[in-house]
């Protein structure tokens, strides 16, 4: 069917001219198929000797432009300009991507970009006068449309259609259009598919339509902005505007190209926020205050369109926090001794209330929820009546300790925002000494109140420290466990051994090391002779299960359980291990001096007068004489006339450290531990680095250290001067403020 053969052009053009015309026309039935007429075109552009392509090309522009100028004509003489426009480009549009189909051939003889005798094909064919370049039927079609109408109803009309367009566009913002939404759409776009296939496709909409678009945006919404202030509260004006926005942004996506949005909204923008803007900042804090959340939203969402339009906001609102929660803070009891929970158990609120203002006021911003941040770690490394990691570290003792009244699940979310706060502090290093203690103390008197809740805070530490920081307190978890086990295998080697049981007793065998424990105690006790037998059977036990281990026993930290059995009634006493000593001593008789006691029991006088100072304000023993002048001369006796309303008495330790001084010692462990650290730290930086200037050093040291706590540089300068003395470090003859690194 499709063959190459002569034809005659002006036969073949007219027979497809009268079916281009019927279909243009769009109110005659064609006579054509679209068959037929792409094997008219085929022949044209195939025809032999000499094929028609170019002269095609022109002929089809020719009765294009004829086409247009008649549209052209009934377009501007009717009065409703846009509806008789974008009905003329709808069908023109139309039977043009169907003409273009049809001339698909001539499409790829004209385009042709194979190349043959260094020549592409296409410009090897017979040339044809036109004042178009080669580009495809529908190509073409827009750019005769383009330039016989849309273009000269601009220069010949005033530009009446895109005047009347945005009239209508404007009447809709005033939501009073009576034009279909499908009409300007479809104007619209005809501006956008006029560039199509050229370099700027959308040159022509710019032109024609979007930069008088946005010039009419910014003189309206100057006009309103204005009115509005002048009429409207601020919040009133707030809203105002963000509808607007909201408005704005839907109109540009029913009718606007995408790439106009940002266009069109930014001269809204400017006059309707940024002109404003030192109004919305003003009151952003009495926003706050009064904890508006739509008009904070609204404020915020409007800033989000100016750059940098958020800081201003962001600023307030962590200074907002900060004087809150000061505010807060100065009206507890710091003289209650429950000040320590009211003041972590407030600013947890606190940090759930502020953060909950994050949410829904800003949408949980990142950048809003770092200035929230920023506002806590200012309240946690404040100096005030307490100190903030020893606090944490105390409070939460208390949540771990027996008994409870919470379930699990609500300590455990309580620990967890316990440690949010630790994330906050500076001194890390200082929750933790003082932590480990308390954990220290909880484990060995059998006072935590879950392992579960043990191992949460160390999960929850490890993941904000790192794994170095919690490996002493992991290792204090893993030893209670191991205890288990190695008190029911002792029970088994004495039935195994045959030795019989004196008393009952458990032994906790813990790592030295990773307990903050000291072995060195004021005295050397002798073992009461009831124990003798119980801890010789524990050191056989331990040395033929672990060969080459050494035990040492803090006996300073025992307790042990006993029951009095010389009164009418039965007590249990709970006591230190000083304290059954000096007890057991009255097993023989009644009176004892103290010197006498000193000498059976190895107490010293410090150890034995606190001892016997207990005993005496519980009332089981009664003293003759004084415990301030000569105390080795006082006697004490039983007191056979002892009454409790308790069966199980817990007597208070003697040698229990006071408050005060155990912060104390707790405070020169962490001075030291930071001194050590900070050596270690300088020396890896150097060891890598090996020539840092003195600015580089204090830089990654700090850098280094700050998981752990903030070091002041005037102690980095010190131990740079410690490290020189010793020899790791020196100072580089040629430049005084370089150091290098001794191997």
């Amino acid at each position: 069917m499709f063959k190459a053969r002569p034809v005659v052009f002006e036969d073949s053009f007219a027979l497809l001219q009268d079916g281009l015309l019927r279909l243009y026309h769009g109110n005659v039935q064609s006579n054509l198929s679209g068959i037929e007429l792409h094997q008219l075109v085929y022949d044209m552009c195939s025809a032999t000797p000499t094929p028609y392509a170019e002269r095609l090309f022109a002929s089809i522009a020719r009765f294009l432009e004829l086409r247009v100028d008649q549209l052209y004509q009934e377009i501007v003489s009717n009065p409703d300009i846009l509806s008789a426009y974008a009905v003329a480009w709808e069908h023109y549009a139309l039977v043009s991507r169907s003409v273009n189909f049809a001339c698909q051939y001539l499409n790829r003889s004209l385009l042709d970009h194979r190349m043959r005798n260094g020549r592409p094909i296409g410009e090897l064919m017979p040339q044809w006068t036109c004042k178009y370049r080669r580009q495809s039927v529908a190509s073409l079609a827009n750019a005769v449309w383009r330039d016989r109408l849309a273009m000269r109803i601009r220069r010949e009309q005033e530009d009446r259609l895109v005047r009347q367009l945005i009239l209508a566009l404007e009447t809709d913002r005033d939501g009073a259009c009576s034009m279909p939404e499908k009409t300007l759409r479809c104007v619209i776009q005809s501006f956008v598919e006029l560039g199509a296939g050229t370099k700027e496709p959308l040159a022509i909409y710019r032109n024609l339509f979007e930069a008088a678009w946005i010039y009419r945006t910014r003189t309206y919404y100057e006009r309103e902005a204005r009115n509005a202030v002048a009429e409207l509260s601020l919040s009133q004006f707030i809203h105002r505007v963000h509808a607007r926005l909201e408005e704005e942004s839907a109109r540009c996506r029913r009718f606007l190209d995408p790439s106009s949005r940002d266009k069109v909204l930014h001269p809204m923008v400017v006059e309707c926020i940024v002109s404003h803007s030192a109004l919305i900042y003003g009151e952003f804090r009495q926003m706050l205050s009064q904890e508006n959340q739509k008009d904070c939203a609204t404020s915020y969402s409007l800033m989000m369109h100016v750059k940098d339009g958020i800081k201003p906001l962001r600023d307030t609102f962590e200074a907002f926090v900060v004087e809150g929660c000061r505010r807060v803070l100065a009206g507890l009891d710091w003289e209650s001794p429950k000040i320590i929970t009211e003041y972590v158990e407030q600013l947890a609120q606190l940090h759930d209330h502020y953060e909950g203002l994050c949410i829904r006021f800003f949408n949980n911003d990142p950048s809003f929820i770092a200035a929230f941040d920023k506002a806590f770690h200012a309240l946690l490394n404040d100096r005030i009546k307490l100190r903030q990691p020893e606090a944490l570290a105390k409070h939460c003792d208390q949540l771990l300790r027996k008994p409870s009244k919470q379930t699990i699940e609500a300590l455990e979310e309580r620990l967890r925002m316990l440690i949010k706060l630790f994330g906050y502090l500076d001194d890390k290093d200082v929750f933790q000494k003082f932590y480990t203690r308390a954990m220290a103390r909880r484990l060995i008197s059998d006072a935590s109140l879950a392992e579960e809740l043990e191992l949460t805070v160390i999960s929850l530490l490890r993941h904000a420290c790192g794994v170095d920081f919690v490996s002493k307190l992991q290792r204090m978890c893993t030893d209670i466990n191991l205890n288990r086990d190695l008190n029911q295998a002792f029970c088994k080697w004495l039935v195994d051994e045959d030795v019989p049981a004196t008393i009952g007793h458990s032994v906790l065998a813990l790592t030295t090391g990773a307990w903050p424990l000291t072995s060195t105690a004021t005295s050397q006790l002798i073992i009461p002779p009831p124990l003798e037998g119980s801890v010789a059977q524990f050191v056989r036990f331990y040395q033929e299960k672990f060969t080459g281990r050494k035990l040492t026993w803090l006996w300073h930290m025992s307790k042990a359980d006993v029951r009095v059995n010389y009164l009418d009634r039965r007590y249990e006493l709970s006591v230190t291990l000083y304290q059954l000593a000096l007890l057991l001593c009255f097993n023989e008789k009644t009176r004892f001096t103290l010197a006498e006691i000193c000498q059976r029991t190895g107490l010293l006088s410090t150890d034995l007068t606190r001892t016997a100072k207990s005993m005496v304000d519980a009332k089981l023993l009664n003293m003759e004489g004084s415990l301030d002048d000569r105390p080795m001369q006082a006697v004490l006796s039983l007191n056979t006339s002892f009454t409790s309303k308790r069966n199980r008495i817990k007597l208070s330790s003697p040698l229990q450290i006071e408050a005060a001084q155990e912060a104390a010692a707790t405070t020169r462990a962490v001075e030291e531990d930071r001194r050590l650290f900070m050596q270690a730290v300088l020396v890896r930086i150097m060891k890598s680095r090996r020539s840092l200037t003195h600015g580089e050093l204090v830089s990654e040291a700090i850098t280094l250290a700050r998981t752990r706590f903030m070091p002041e540089v005037a102690m980095i300068k010190r131990t740079i001067e410690q490290l020189i003395d010793k020899q790791f470090l020196e100072r580089d003859p040629k430049k005084r403020d370089v150091y290098l690194y001794v191997a």
